[in-house]
Formats: structure tokens, sequence, C-alpha cells
């Protein structure tokens, strides 16, 4: 098991860097292209569709993992549990989207871009079940590849877009609606030959709804904590400092390269793995993750102030203190990504979602409080702020106590929901 687990991680490391090269590749043509005012307009309607795409499966998407993981030959009931579960999640979260960002979005440049990433989350769902799907039976390969796909499709878009002199970042957003929808068309193909057509039901999602409830408390507040800045940026700063803001977030989070990486793997690894072996494999991934993390962010801190002015001109160099910030955060928030990957594991599922509750909390009161009078820098430190308290915490009540199991297990399937399911014990 210790010798997959760096394999696995290996491969998703290396597709999470070529997804920030084009990420980034695509993010200099577009400043270049659109100027700081649509970078920022771009950057919000992609903050849209990333937060509606990641919290409105109500963490569905992990449980498939989960359960996956756990018992392969039924996952073709899982996934058709998913498909039934991603309708009706559509059904509301465009239209409730649409309501929200139109009430809190004003830039007339904003709003069309918000407006398209919102209508794209319900093809982010689709997909995000099948890459669940591919995680979950450790087809690692071939869900990195449908990973690179998607970020590949983008980056040739914005590249068309410049080549044409086409400054709109509302038609960009139309792409990036393509590039999810294409790559979701093949997933399909792939996971159809994988395991067969999807089992189209509705028993047994109780199972992945319980599970996934708790998630998904987690994950909201831990989007709160990642995106809720730009988020409360856009409502109170102009289009130009938010641009120069998503531009410094973006190079932090070229840290997600190693914390994405071991995270793909952590939580099947755990899930599979006794009582015994769950929290060495879970230290293991943890230690080497936050070790690699602080020493590419020294690198990138001492680079940055050279790199940004060359690459995206001096109009972006405002960006510079504000990436020296927050990469300090980065560090602590990739820990935390692999901490949750480690709780859903080992099905500890209320920890996370309690210290992610508590952290959102504090990051918006901090940040209504100081944003609208310092700016970007404010939102920068509040974020500092926040990422390492929850890190800790996460880390203390998970790995730090000896012989620590999984107490406050989340609520596994009920035999009378899914029959033949193996449950998760309590602990596991």
């Amino acid at each position: 098991m210790a010798s997959r687990v760096p394999r696995g991680a290996t491969v998703s490391s290396a597709t999470t860097a070529g997804i920030l090269a084009c990420g980034a590749v695509a993010g200099i043509v577009a400043a270049w292209l659109l100027g700081p005012s649509g970078k920022g307009a771009l950057a919000l309607g992609g903050v849209w569709f990333g937060l509606l795409s990641q919290l409105g499966d109500l963490g569905v998407n992990q449980a498939v993992t989960f359960f996956i993981s756990r018992d392969p030959a039924r996952a073709g009931e899982h996934w058709g549990r998913s498909v039934v579960i991603a309708s009706a999640q559509a059904l509301v979260i465009v239209p409730a989207g649409l309501l929200l960002s139109g009430a809190l979005v004003h830039s007339p440049t904003a709003v069309p871009a918000v407006r398209i990433g919102v209508v794209a989350v319900p093809f982010s769902l689709f997909l995000g079940y099948e890459l669940s799907v591919l995680r979950g039976l450790e087809r690692f390969g071939v869900y990195n590849a449908l990973r690179l796909c998607q970020s590949g499709l983008w980056l040739a878009s914005v590249i068309a877009f410049a080549a044409l002199s086409v400054r709109s970042a509302t038609g960009l957003m139309v792409c990036l609606l393509g590039a999810v929808a294409v790559t979701g068309a093949i997933a399909t193909v792939v996971v159809v030959r994988a395991i067969g057509l999807p089992r189209i039901g509705i028993r047994g999602s109780r199972a992945l709804m319980a599970y996934g409830s708790q998630v998904w408390i987690g994950a909201v507040a831990n989007q709160c904590n990642a995106n809720v800045d730009q988020l409360i940026l856009g409502a109170f700063a102009a289009a130009a400092a938010l641009g120069q803001y998503s531009v410094a977030v973006s190079v932090a989070s070229l840290l997600t390269v190693i914390s994405t990486g071991l995270g793909v793997v952590t939580l099947p690894a755990v899930a599979r793995a006794d009582a015994r072996s769950r929290p060495v494999i879970a230290r293991h991934n943890l230690r080497l993750g936050f070790g690699l993390m602080f020493v590419a962010a020294v690198a990138i801190g001492l680079a940055g102030p050279f790199v940004i002015p060359a690459v995206l001109g001096p109009a972006f160099r405002p960006a510079v203190p504000l990436l020296e910030i927050l990469l300090l955060g980065q560090v602590a928030l990739g820990s935390t990504q692999i901490l949750h990957e480690i709780a859903r594991g080992m099905g500890r599922l209320r920890l996370p979602a309690v210290i992610e509750t508590v952290g959102a909390a504090f990051t918006v009161g901090l940040l209504l409080l100081t944003v609208p009078r310092w700016g970007a820098h404010a939102a920068a430190w509040v974020s500092v702020a926040v990422y390492w308290p929850v890190a800790a915490a996460l880390w203390f009540a998970l790995l730090r106590r000896p012989g620590i199991q999984s107490a406050d297990a989340g609520p596994g399937p009920h035999p009378a929901d899914v029959p033949g399911e193996v449950r998760a014990p309590a602990g596991a």
C-alpha cells in the first residue's frame, strides 16, 4: 500500500502541475488580452462557477469515491444514484445561483461572465461524479487524463481568442462551459467502458446523501475560507483590484500541485486500509505534503517579484506583495486539503465540519470589517490568520493524540437502504 500511494500521488501531482501550467498560461494570455478590469470579470465568473460546482454537489462527490473504494463491484449502482442526484441538484442550483449572483454582482463587465459560470455548473456536476467513480476504482491514469483534458481545452480557447483579438470575458466563459461539456462527454464513454451503463435508481441514495451531507458542511466552510475573499472583494473593490488579487491567488495556488496530488490518493487509500495502517498512511502523506509545500512557497516567494512584472507587465506589480502574504496561508490551506481527505477516509466527517464552520465565521466577519477599509491586503492577511488555526486544529484532532480512532464517524449506509453494502464501522 505504501508503494502504491506515492505512485498515484506522483501521477496526480504531475497532472495538477499540468493543469496549473495550462491555467497559468491561460491567465497570462487573458491578462494581456483583457487587462486588469476584464481579467477581474473573468476571475469572478470562474469563482462563481468553481464555488457552486464544488459546493452544489452536497458532498456526494466524495461519498461516491468512498463507497466505491469500499466495494468496487457496485460502482455502477453508485454512479446511477449520482446521476439521479445530479439531475435534481441542477434544477435547484442554476436558478438559485442566478438569483444570488444577481444580488451580489453589480459590475457591468462581470455580470454576464458570472451568469454563464452559473449555467455551466450542471455540466461540472455530472463530470465530477464520473471522475469520482474513476477515483474510487483507483483508475488514476484515466482520471488524471480527463482532468488535464478540460484544462487543455480551456487553454486552447484562450489562445484562439488572443489570436483572433477577441477581447471578451463573456466569450471566454462560454468556452469554459464548452470545455467542461466536452470533457464530460468523453468521461461518460470512459466510465461506461470501465463498468458498463449506470444503474439508474434512487434506492440507496440516502446512504450517499448521509455521508455527503457532513462532508458538504465542512466543504462549504472550507470553500468559504478559500474563496469568499474574492467574492467580498468583488462586492467592495474595483475590478482592477480584484484582477491584481486573482493573479496573486493563482500564483500562490501553484502549491496545490502538491496537496492535490497527495489528496487524490489519500481518501481511497485510507478508506481501504485497516485500522492500524490508516494513521500511518495519513501521517506520511501529511508530513510529505507540508514539507514540499514549505520549500515550494519559499522558492515562489523569492521568484515572484521578478517573474510577475516580467511576464504580466508592470501593471501587475501590485500583485507581488499580495502573493507574498498569500503564500504564508497557502501552505496551511494545502495541509488542510490533505487533512480533509484523511478525515473522509476515516469516516470522521463531523470534525472538519465543525472546525471549518468556526473558521468560516471568523473569515466572513473579519473580511467584512477590514476589506471595505483596507482592500486586497486586508483580504490576504485575513486568509493567513484563519488558515493556520484551522489546519492546526484538524491536525491535532485527527493525528496528534496517540491511538485515536474514528470515534465520530459519519453515518455509513443503512443495510435497508443498500442491500449488501459494506458499512463503514464506527471508527473507520
